[in-house]
């Protein structure tokens, strides 16, 4: 069950909890099953499960990859959260608009060299 891994997980995350504003899941979803759930609602439940131990850094590779318009904007204002709260984390992404909206420093790497580096402070200015 999707609420298997503590029904608090989304109650916490429906009204301003530890883990912040919820990613896009609806009350009812905490009584899923898992086998119901897309790809971008399992990764999306993936960030929550991680979210929910208080980790210091988060080490994201394409987390908003399989989602829909409006669960990116939710994921990328939980993660931006964090990063206000203190928390490190490393986004890798392929989406420079993405990169722009969320990054405090931005690394382009190609061909395994990092090639360019830009400080930005969206994430923490919000």
């Amino acid at each position: 069950m999707v609420g298997g891994y503590g029904r608090g997980a989304f109650h916490e995350l429906g009204g301003g909890g530890r883990c912040g504003p919820s990613p896009g899941f609806s009350e009812d979803s905490e009584d899923w099953p898992i086998a119901r759930l897309s790809t971008g609602e399992r990764l999306r439940l993936a960030l929550v499960r991680a979210l929910m131990v208080g980790p210091k850094v988060l080490l994201l590779d394409e987390p908003t990859a399989a989602l829909d318009p409006a669960s990116v904007r939710a994921v990328e204002e939980l993660v931006s959260a964090r990063v206000r709260a203190g928390f490190a984390v490393l986004w890798v992404t392929h989406d420079v608009e993405q990169a722009s909206r969320v990054a405090v420093r931005r690394l382009i790497v190609s061909a395994g060299q990092v090639r360019e580096e830009v400080r930005e402070c969206p994430a923490i200015s919000r």
